[in-house]
């Protein structure tokens, strides 16, 4: 689901460019009219800024009224992809992506709906996707929204002769080996492919029609926010958002998923997800974080999967070295995108329908450039400094994540928790609550199971200032602090509560 997450909002930020008028390339409408149609803006001659092989592409993704056409559509353009022109290839490359999504949501129904995974998945699952439908029936109507939900739900032939169903996913395994074998290749194919073309973007722009995203009978007011400009700052963008996903799923690949949906559903069941909401004490951090440290069940979760398979160890570096390259070229393209955007003219971006407008970003052009800078020495292993408290840094070893990825992700998950022994100045036998002296009345104590100890040994060879509690502590704020540490920073601020 995420990666159908991504090529949704891959297209739709297509669709969200800023308003103000254009100039140049376009047939003048007089300015005498006062209408709301176009008030004074120009408009592109489609004929001319689309070539002919994209035009018929766009007409016949408008033409889609059934999953059946569009998985046609799908396969002839995965075919015939080399043979198109640049424009062409950028809108193609998107849409045969979505192939090994057909059928998905219903192929793994059986294992999301397992008893011993419990409700709590099935039922964000499915309200999920009655939103996404209902949102598709309200707001995009037309034929093209609804095949491609339809594809991704609805069963099809492998072997349409033999009338051969594609098989469904029953275990994580095999969810495992859809991801590893069908869904990384994919991803990986449409990585390399706008890749390419961001190259060939950036001496070259060319135009995309946001029409696709709405449906064969709107007609689009103004030109400004029916057509958008691919330029080297658009194609790198996405790209860079594209290898940051495959970089996620790669490296998730070298580490087990056996009780993965289980454990998910244990911890909703000590919120009380799964009865009446009457249980907020079970929603402590102990209760939670020994749900998966205490249970054999959940032994082998997030272990790194050499250490308790037949799969190498050569195979896991694999994985987990190409998803550092792959997020390394992420950063790469964010600061080219970054780069171009910051220099274009402005005059110049009103003529090419700019996605990005300068103007929005540079007041954040001191956060931005610094942000870049805070993740080259993150990923080169270099102290950084706060961006609030002068003085303070912070070291994180994140390329030996990669290259010496840890052997299993639970050992970051607290060991200690705050469960004080306050029986005597309480009248009641509790350690949840405590009473106030001055007033002698009891109120919860907060402090009551949360964290306030970790395997130092463990998080030293990654965070080398995590070396007791204030470490820990220190070291999640301050990566919090800094401007471009916010991602690593949120990630080690998650096991503090």
């Amino acid at each position: 689901m995420n990666f159908l997450k991504l090529i949704i909002s891959g297209l739709l930020f297509l669709g969200c460019q800023p308003k103000h008028k254009e100039i140049g390339n376009q047939e003048k409408q007089s300015s005498h009219k006062k209408t709301r149609r176009l008030a004074n803006s120009d408009r592109l001659i489609y004929s001319k800024v689309f070539s002919n092989d994209t035009q018929e592409l766009n007409k016949a993704i408008l033409a889609v009224k059934t999953h059946v056409e569009l998985a046609e559509l799908i396969e002839e353009y995965e075919e015939k992809y080399d043979s198109l022109s640049t424009q062409a290839k950028w809108v193609a490359a998107q849409l045969v992506s979505l192939k090994p999504l057909r059928g998905m949501i219903t192929r793994v129904r059986g294992l999301i709906e397992k008893s011993e995974n419990g409700a709590f998945v099935h039922s964000q699952l499915v309200a999920m996707l009655r939103a996404t439908n209902a949102g598709i029936n309200s707001f995009n109507p037309d034929g093209q929204w609804k095949a491609g939900f339809d594809y991704t739900v609805i069963p099809y032939f492998i072997d349409k002769k033999n009338k051969v169903v594609v098989p469904n996913i029953k275990t994580e395994k095999e969810l495992f080996l859809y991801v590893k074998n069908e869904l990384t290749p994919a991803l990986q194919l449409y990585s390399d492919r706008i890749e390419k073309l961001a190259i060939l973007a950036e001496s070259e722009p060319f135009y995309f029609d946001n029409k696709l995203l709405f449906n064969s009978q709107m007609n689009i007011i103004d030109d400004q926010d029916r057509f958008v400009a691919i330029d080297k700052g658009v194609a790198k963008s996405l790209s860079a958002s594209i290898k940051l996903s495959l970089s996620a799923t790669k490296y998730s690949l070298a580490y087990s998923w056996k009780g993965l949906l289980r454990a998910i559903s244990s911890i909703a069941g000590s919120y009380g997800f799964h009865a009446v909401l009457d249980n907020e004490g079970a929603m402590i951090a102990k209760k939670r974080i020994e749900r998966i440290t205490k249970k054999s069940k959940f032994k082998d979760l997030y272990k790194r999967r050499d250490l308790i398979s037949d799969v190498s160890k050569d195979e896991i570096l694999s994985y987990t070295k190409s998803a550092y390259d792959d997020l390394d070229c992420a950063l790469d393209y964010s600061k080219q995108a970054w780069e171009f955007i910051k220099a274009s003219d402005s005059k110049q971006e009103f003529q090419s329908f700019p996605l990005f407008d300068v103007r929005s970003f540079m007041p954040f052009n001191r956060i931005i450039g610094n942000g870049f800078d805070n993740l080259d020495d993150l990923m080169d292993g270099q102290k950084v400094s706060s961006t609030i408290i002068q003085g303070e840094t912070v070291q994180v070893k994140f390329k030996d994540l990669f290259e010496s990825p840890p052997s299993d992700f639970k050992n970051f998950l607290a060991t200690g928790f705050n469960v004080p022994n306050v029986r005597k100045i309480l009248s009641k036998s509790d350690d949840k609550e405590l009473k106030d002296p001055i007033t002698g009345r009891f109120y919860r104590n907060y402090d009551y199971g949360n964290p306030n100890a970790w395997n130092y040994s463990f998080y030293t060879k990654y965070f080398p200032d995590a070396k007791d509690e204030k470490g820990v502590r220190n070291s999640a704020r301050i990566l919090s602090q800094i401007w471009g540490g916010t991602i690593m920073g949120a990630t080690l601020s998650s096991v503090l509560f």
